[in-house]
């Protein structure tokens, strides 16, 4: 937000089905309009919420319905807050916050009641691979609670799961010498997916 100092009218508190927040319409005294998360209340100096994490890169901490962060102590260019993950942090005291917590706390006490409410959600069925069929993922088929088969976690499409990515920068040199001279130079048609393979010296191929 960049009005300041410009007095605002809260004009109507509407639903918004990218968050579990309600929003509200302000109208500035200038004539702009402008939707912010709703508060549930005002208590200054205790609870904030939509806190900048740098000063002018908007609001990023505590913006979920019902989350709040608790001021805890002032000193110098930073203040001492709790974010709701109970992490304590300093944020510069120059950074932009609203009072209050976020507003419709209630929304983690909705129960989806049946598959076909979360459907109507954009939300499909989640299938382990392991139930699935060896044609249709790599960690299907066997007898019974079979393990995936395979020295760790695949995705349906064959590449490794739950680590990160390989590095493109990654290095490994394969020659028939043994390590690789730094004199060598690396032939740019050896580069395969990121990975850098230097030919073997001649005389020795």
């Amino acid at each position: 937000r960049d009005k300041i100092g410009v007095p605002a009218k809260v004009v109507s508190i509407e639903y918004d089905p990218n968050r579990n927040a309600r929003i509200a319409l302000l109208h500035y005294e200038d004539g702009v309009k402008r939707y912010i998360l709703h508060p549930r209340g005002l208590n200054p100096g205790a609870e904030i919420h939509n806190v900048e994490f740098q000063p002018g890169s908007g609001g990023q901490l505590a913006r979920a319905a019902g989350s709040l962060v608790e001021i805890l102590a002032k000193e110098g260019d930073f203040v001492t807050v709790r974010l709701p993950s109970k992490e304590i942090r300093f944020i510069s005291k120059n950074s932009w916050a609203t009072l209050g917590q976020v507003g419709n706390v209630e929304a983690y006490n909705l129960t989806i009641g049946k598959a076909g409410r979360s459907r109507w959600l954009g939300i499909r069925p989640t299938v382990r691979g392991s139930a699935m069929n060896p044609v249709d993922h790599p960690h299907g088929g066997g007898e019974g609670r079979a393990p995936i088969g395979h020295s760790r976690p695949l995705t349906p499409w064959g590449r490794p799961a739950l680590e990160a990515k390989d590095s493109a920068q990654t290095t490994v040199f394969k020659t028939t010498a043994g390590p690789l001279d730094s004199s060598l130079q690396v032939n740019p048609s050896c580069l395969i997916k990121g990975r850098r393979y230097a030919p073997a010296p001649k005389g020795l191929s």
